[in-house]
């Protein structure tokens, strides 16, 4: 309805511009949502705010303006009357021709409906999941797999070109880490006997353990030595012998007292320089034979590699997520030397203590970082960031992209805002078309984990638990719907037979896991909580599967009793009551909600709107009889706006990964 509300509006809209100034249609029809009023008696409503700046007017005359050409103009349908309101237009709409043009678009279009050719011919890039090799993974990787691929479906539903990128972690000085670990306590053979003889889940595990053995051993070694140099900090000290973690200890003195942490700082750099830890020399000098391919080394990483992909490619099975591209760090090392020689060649990287750096304090605002980012190290290792800036300049050349999405941590802020500065300075006008798009962090009982640590919790076993928990549920449910079957002598409650509850359980699990992880503002840390997670009564992943399987059920009964197809001409003036007046606005809001989704990237504008919907269809069938209605006609309408609500809600969830139940 909102197209048809601008395509009114907006030549009054075009005489109101001043000389020179420019207003696209779709400026005008983002501006045009449901009330802010629940039952205000309007349909819809304009905010002039907005257009103040560009019509160089008050928002309320551009309100009172509109309204008055509106009236002197006599209004077209759909539009039955222009109300203004200090700095809004409300609208009241012919309700039988809103109905009827929502309802026989959703049929026609089926599960294209919300779907457009926006952008048709162009090409986006989103990287996302990047899990790190030898080590299990983890919950903390659930939220940018998820955040990504739903980003993916979104602009695949504008036509976009979508490609799928997984930049896999196998590379870096933890590997060095384990690989020298396996030398030194495993051997070859009996590291090649665990590779041949374990299945790759407990062989990823053997790995994940012994690299945080000798984490803790790297850690014990240097708490001894630390002792001497912590005698100047006794606070430290004290809590140093409680046991608590050197990081957690650095990383509250960080934000407590600034000055004492730099200090501290440059006196354990000192004292790490005089007093080597062996651990630690030996994982970097097993890394340099990694990156020179020594043959034994080199092997060594392979198979750990090979076996970690394998148990990544199972969970990506469960949630039913794909790649184009699984080029991890390691694809960009022989590229980076090329891209480095640019960065020379083009003037921007200087010295710094025989580190090469560049700076990016003279860019301008939007990419002007104090702290310079440093591409060589001064003994000649390439950085993190060198290796994003290859990757980088790799994909521009060979993608051609429009855009380009990293969906990674808010924690990655600074790497990025470093990054993006690194390619503007070097004269790289597209990296406008580059967004980092950062989230909060997702924990499981207030726990996120660590791998060194050896707390981690992984995704396989968060699955695990919801399913174990949805069979539990769905069990009781049941029962208690055979009972009130039963006691009513009615089948309107849904039975699960045994095969139908196996099917549900992992379906619904991934549906409550997927939510969680999407439901609020993505900077947003969040809780998983088991029970809130799996309510069936709202704002939950479960919530939203029950409403396609109890509009087809509506549906399938009325097969059943009367050998009828729906009719194709139903009589839609026979859609008056509230609840089916705002299902029916609700329903033709879905593609502007993907629009409003796409443009910010937040996915809980999409799932706000969605628990809406469903709420509103809930109410609809509490408050309306379908199959029991007063008349033929009203029952076939009504049939015909059940059938819409699950063309819509299953397009929604398709969207969102989350699957759909046959029955719950």
């Amino acid at each position: 309805m909102q197209h048809q509300i601008t395509q009114q509006i907006y030549p009054v809209l075009q005489r109101m511009l001043p000389q020179g100034a420019v207003l696209s249609l779709t400026d005008v029809e983002k501006l045009i949502q449901l009330p802010r009023i629940e039952n205000s008696g309007f349909d819809y409503t304009l905010s002039c705010g907005p257009l103040s700046k560009i019509l160089k007017m008050k928002p309320q005359e551009i309100a009172e303006g509109l309204c008055q050409i509106l009236h002197e103009n006599s209004m077209k349908p759909p539009i039955r009357e222009a109300v203004a309101d200090k700095i809004f237009v409300n609208f009241t709409l012919d309700k039988s021709l809103m109905v009827r043009d929502i309802l026989n678009t959703i049929r026609k279009q089926g599960e294209n409906y919300g779907k457009t050719s926006s952008g048709q011919g162009k090409i986006i890039c989103i990287e996302y999941s990047s899990p790190n090799i030898a080590k299990h993974f983890a919950v903390y990787h659930l939220i940018t797999t998820l955040l990504g691929y739903i980003l993916g479906n979104l602009y695949v539903f504008r036509g976009w070109k979508v490609i799928r990128l997984n930049h896999i972690g196998d590379w870096g000085t933890n590997i060095g880490y384990l690989i020298s670990a396996i030398q030194s306590e495993i051997g070859k053979e009996q590291f090649l006997k665990l590779y041949r003889e374990l299945s790759a889940e407990d062989f990823l595990q053997r790995m994940q353990d012994e690299y945080v053995a000798i984490n803790k051993k790297t850690k014990e070694f240097d708490l001894k030595q630390l002792q001497s140099l912590f005698q100047s900090y006794p606070v430290l000290l004290q809590r140093l012998e409680k046991g608590e973690p050197l990081d957690d200890i650095l990383e509250d003195l960080k934000h407590s007292d600034p000055e004492t942490f730099q200090l501290f700082n440059q006196d354990y750099s000192q004292f790490k320089l005089q007093n080597p830890n062996p651990y630690r020399e030996n994982a970097r000098a097993t890394f340099v034979c990694l990156e020179k391919k020594n043959p034994d080394v080199w092997d060594l990483y392979e198979k750990i590699k090979e076996r970690s992909l394998d148990v990544f490619h199972v969970l990506y099975q469960k949630l039913g997520i794909s790649f184009d591209s699984l080029n991890g760090e390691a694809f960009y090392i022989d590229k980076m030397p090329r891209y480095l020689q640019e960065f020379e060649k083009r003037g921007v990287v200087e010295d710094s203590r025989g580190a090469r750096v560049i700076s990016l304090d003279d860019l301008p605002k939007n990419y002007r970082v104090s702290v310079p980012c440093m591409v060589l190290k001064s003994d000649g290792g390439t950085t993190y960031l060198l290796r994003d800036l290859a990757a980088l300049l790799y994909r521009k050349e060979t993608y051609r992209f429009d855009r380009l999405l990293y969906v990674v941590a808010s924690q990655q802020i600074l790497h990025f805002k470093q990054l993006f500065g690194a390619v503007r300075k070097a004269g790289f006008d597209w990296i406008d078309q580059v967004e980092h798009i950062p989230f909060g962090m997702m924990t499981i009982d207030g726990r996120i984990g660590s791998t060194r640590r050896g707390n981690v919790v992984s995704a396989e076993d968060l699955l695990l638990a919801v399913e174990n928990r949805v069979r539990e549920i769905m069990h009781q449910n049941n029962l208690e719907n055979e009972q009130w079957n039963r006691e009513n002598q009615s089948d309107s409650k849904p039975v699960l037979s045994p095969k139908e509850l196996e099917q549900n359980a992992p379906r619904v699990a991934l549906g409550a896991i997927i939510y969680q992880n999407i439901y609020t503002s993505r900077m947003k840390d969040k809780e998983f909580v088991l029970e809130r997670a799996l309510s069936f009564t709202g704002d939950s992943g479960p919530y939203l599967q029950m409403v396609v399987p109890k509009m087809n059920r509506i549906l399938l009964k009325h097969e059943q009793r009367n050998k009828t197809p729906i009719p194709e001409h139903p009589d839609y003036s026979l859609l008056i009551h509230p609840s089916e007046i705002q299902l029916i606005s609700l329903l033709g809001e879905f593609s502007p909600m993907i629009d409003k989704t796409i443009q910010v990237h937040e996915l809980s504008i999409l799932t706000t709107y969605l628990i809406d919907l469903a709420s509103a269809a809930h109410r609809f069938h509490h408050d309306c009889r379908v199959l029991q209605a007063e008349t033929e006609a009203l029952r076939d309408v009504r049939l015909v706006l059940t059938q819409a609500v699950s063309i819509v809600m299953c397009n929604g969830l398709k969207l969102l990964g989350i699957p759909i139940p046959e029955k719950m």
